[in-house]
């Protein structure tokens, strides 16, 4: 769970998967924590970009007005 948390943080600065992976290994590095297998890590990585993808949403919808979201 914390992993996921961080990646979510991790990706409101950079929604590369390179970079979201590079920063992953450094946290769990430094966390002292058994690196997980490719497919956990993939999921973790789609989840926390899939997240980021529905807070811009939303803001986008919340914040944009009608004119500008017709244009």
């Amino acid at each position: 769970p914390c992993v996921r948390k961080y990646a979510e943080d991790i990706v409101k600065r950079d929604a590369t998967p390179k970079f979201i992976l590079q920063e992953i290994f450094h946290f769990l590095k430094e966390k002292k924590i058994v690196r997980p297998a490719y497919t956990t890590l993939q999921t973790v990585v789609s989840e926390a970009l899939a997240c980021e993808r529905l807070r811009i949403k939303a803001c986008l919808e919340t914040y944009l007005r009608d004119v500008h979201k017709q244009s």
